[in-house]
């Protein structure tokens, strides 16, 4: 099965993989599916027009990749992160990255976050999130917590 299809049929996914960041537009950024042949990219990348073109996303979507919800600053009008693709595609609750995070703190939020919320339950991510975040920083106060963001509609 395709991973479009396989977003179509689900409620909940978790993306944890590596993001790439294209800073001209952001159009060609992504989240790097390695040696995945069933993406519409060639090189496994899922691209926000790609997501954008999907016919359903899932509800709750949990993207642990670099820069997944960076399109390129201010000066980007046109781009569009892969955050905000889902959830122009119809997402309800994302949760993403603004900037590159270290796997170490990539895997302390997740951790965190799936200790205190089970994956598909995440009735407001923002909440959720935010309890993770202050749970790292308890315990890894210099690791970048903050780089994770929630974003609902």
């Amino acid at each position: 099965a395709s991973v479009l299809a396989g977003l179509a049929r689900a409620r909940f996914v978790h993306f944890g993989v590596h993001g790439r960041f294209d800073p001209r537009t952001g159009w060609w950024s992504g989240l790097e599916l390695a040696d995945a042949p069933e993406t519409p990219q060639p090189d496994g990348l899922l691209t926000p027009g790609d997501v954008l073109l999907a016919l359903n996303v899932p509800q709750q979507v949990v993207l642990s990749a670099c820069r997944s919800a960076d399109r390129g600053g201010e000066q980007s009008v046109t781009g569009l992160s892969v955050a905000e693709a889902f959830l122009a595609a119809g997402s309800e609750q994302v949760i993403a990255t603004s900037r590159d995070v270290l796997d170490a703190t990539a895997e302390a939020v997740m951790t965190a976050l799936y200790t205190q919320t089970p994956p598909g339950e995440l009735a407001d991510a923002a909440s959720a999130l935010r309890d993770a975040q202050r749970a790292v920083m308890a315990t890894s106060p210099d690791a970048d917590w903050a780089a994770y963001r929630a974003f609902t509609l």
